[in-house]
């Protein structure tokens, strides 16, 4: 499995790189010396930092993972669904009420990103729905799994939920606890503070660069 995200995370940096190489020959033959010379470095110096960094961020999230939507802006959630879609918008005591109902009901379970945040600590492994609730007073909608997993999210705005996933586009803070059945539980504090996602643990955990963006959509549970 690792040789072959390797093996296309190096294939994609590479068509990137590419893309640079064809452009800095462009600039090379139709543009007069010296300037040609200066122009085509500084693509190509740009087009070694890109591809570097995609092989990076491919080889650390995986190749699907970086091409697909649980990585990717949040601005057509914001478009309202079509009647003909099966995507459904509600708000967080909405939520609360389609689980009671059981209509959230993810037979394979659910995995879990935070801010694009998505491998260890239990994020990648499937996670069954326990109970779901809303607290008004501290804006907090609170996601119980099956196997001592929980999920607070701190004024959730924007939930949609489908049959094969569940997000919450936007939020002021994550919370994700693991091993809430032993003496102590292990918890991963995310917060947006309007430029970055700051993190906090009472664990040696660390996020890598790549792990998260402000960018990406709070909560992305998929089935």
């Amino acid at each position: 499995m690792k040789e072959i995200r390797f093996i296309a995370a190096l294939f994609s940096s590479l068509t990137l790189l590419s893309g640079f190489v064809f452009i800095g020959f462009i600039f090379y033959i139709d543009i007069s010396s010296p300037l040609n010379i200066i122009l085509t470095v500084f693509v190509l110096f740009l087009g070694i930092i890109a591809s570097g960094l995609l092989f990076k961020m491919m080889l650390r999230r995986g190749v699907i993972s970086v091409m697909s939507g649980t990585y990717a802006s949040y601005d057509l959630d914001e478009l309202e669904p079509n009647s003909t879609s099966n995507i459904l918008k509600c708000k967080p005591k909405e939520l609360v009420e389609l689980f009671q109902v059981k209509k959230l009901e993810y037979a394979r379970g659910l995995s879990v990103s935070i801010w694009g945040d998505q491998v260890g600590r239990k994020l990648d492994v499937k996670h069954t729905l326990k109970a779901i609730s809303y607290d008004d007073s501290l804006e907090t909608l609170t996601i119980i799994f099956s196997d001592f997993c929980r999920l607070k999210i701190v004024k959730p705005n924007l939930v949609l939920s489908t049959k094969s996933y569940l997000k919450v586009v936007k939020a002021k803070e994550i919370i994700w606890e693991t091993n809430l059945n032993e003496e102590e539980g292990k918890f991963y504090h995310y917060k947006n503070n309007g430029k970055k996602i700051e993190t906090a643990s009472n664990t040696s955990w660390k996020p890598h660069c790549f792990d998260t963006g402000i960018g990406i959509q709070a909560l992305y549970m998929q089935g």
